[in-house]
């Protein structure tokens, strides 16, 4: 019976001694953080550097021109030799791809072109591989520029290439030169006319350009190739802010300096020197290149995404639709504030269109024009969540971007 008294006692005094060490920890605000608890984050205010200019405009075909050497698009109409396929039904740019297919002997597609690459510090291009396991069973995949005879080109080992649709960059300066002298000019000077042993002169008169693929022993691969160009430098990424600069590059298109727009590694853009703006209209000049919705955005937050996005249902529609990616409700960030047609037009590949959004005060309105003078109104909202923010695009396909009009 005693040491039955004795452990109750003990018991109650444990307990009294850890109801007052919590009770000390919770008025020191030192036990609650113990536990896990549900948290509540409140909407973030985004603040932004505000613009001051009354206006910025870019017209890129001035801009960059010259920024951008077109080598080679895949398209059925280019005079490539060699064992491939035509691709019409999932090209990633314009109306074809080429695809090689090595099983036991290397695949060899060549293009006889002059080229002149002698600028360009960066040659860029679409490989698509199906699956893990075809990367893996690639023994080479590898791409040259050089002379007819093949007796001087530079190589470059095609790697890291992921499943679906790759951006592969190669620098100039990570390609093997293979080959004796660049044979010289004849106009070219006395000093030019010396032995060049690294063949750099070589860039400057490219005359063929060749792809070769080859599969493990006992396994095949196939890749499919889309758009191959070169740039002459990366000043155009700072026009922009984005999660991932794959969705833009220079572009020449019918003999004009465009910023191609597509929806790789990023769908969303910026335009880097406007932001913190309130009330103004903004208008882009654009091309539509392939099927999938696309569009211009104000008042946005590159980080959150918040902002008021005009979008276009794309080539084949006239549909179009207003939302506002901002405060949650229902479960959802995006609300929807106006969506429509346009009954008697379509939007056409290739064909240009003029977009604008005119924000004031708490009214978002939406227009269209196809000759960048006479705009369609399609919407005009009152929504006063987002106040402030910057200008930009957006597309789930691909479109060349021409001019940035905005004004304030």
């Amino acid at each position: 019976m005693t040491n039955q008294k004795n452990v109750g006692a003990i018991v109650f005094y444990s307990f009294i001694a850890v109801f007052i060490v919590i009770a000390y920890l919770n008025n020191q605000g030192t036990f609650t953080s113990l536990f896990l608890k549900k948290t509540i984050t409140p909407n973030k205010k985004i603040v932004q550097m505000e613009f001051k200019d009354r206006e910025y405009k870019a017209d890129y075909t001035k801009k960059f021109e010259g920024a951008s050497v077109e080598i080679a698009r895949f398209e059925e109409e280019e005079k490539w030799k060699g064992d491939y396929k035509i691709d019409d039904v999932n090209p990633w740019e314009g109306k074809a791809s080429y695809v090689l297919l090595a099983k036991g002997v290397s695949t060899i597609l060549t293009l006889r072109k002059n080229l002149n690459l002698s600028r360009s510090e960066t040659i860029k291009m679409l490989v698509y591989s199906v699956d893990q396991q075809n990367t893996d069973d690639i023994k080479k995949a590898l791409l040259r520029f050089g002379n007819l005879t093949d007796t001087a080109y530079f190589e470059y080992d095609i790697r890291n290439i992921k499943p679906g649709w790759n951006i592969i960059e190669m620098s100039k300066s990570s390609f093997s030169f293979i080959g004796g002298a660049t044979p010289a000019k004849e106009t070219d000077t006395a000093e030019s006319d010396k032995t060049d042993v690294n063949g750099d002169r070589l860039w400057s008169s490219i005359e063929k350009v060749t792809l070769e693929l080859d599969a493990r022993p006992g396994s095949q691969v196939e890749l499919s190739f889309d758009r191959l160009w070169a740039e002459k430098d990366e000043i155009y990424k700072k026009e922009f802010l984005t999660k991932s600069y794959a969705m833009l590059s220079p572009r020449v298109w019918n003999n004009k300096s465009y910023i191609n727009t597509w929806a790789m590694g990023s769908t969303f853009s910026l335009i880097n020197k406007v932001s913190g703006v309130r009330n103004f209209t903004y208008t882009v000049k654009i091309i539509p290149q392939k099927a999938g919705s696309f569009g211009i955005n104000a008042r946005t937050d590159l980080d959150t995404l918040y902002g008021y996005y005009l979008d276009f249902g794309g080539i084949g529609t006239g549909s179009w639709r207003l939302y506002k990616y901002g405060k949650v409700v229902n479960d959802s960030p995006v609300t929807e504030l106006d969506s429509g047609g346009i009954a008697n037009f379509l939007i056409e590949a290739d064909q240009p269109l003029w977009l604008r959004i005119a924000a004031s005060g708490s009214s978002i309105a939406g227009y269209l024009s196809t000759d960048g003078t006479n705009f369609t109104k399609l919407t005009e909202k009152s929504d006063g969540e987002l106040i402030s923010g910057g200008i930009g695009i957006q597309t789930a396909a691909s479109f060349l971007l021409e001019s940035v009009e905005f004004k304030q």
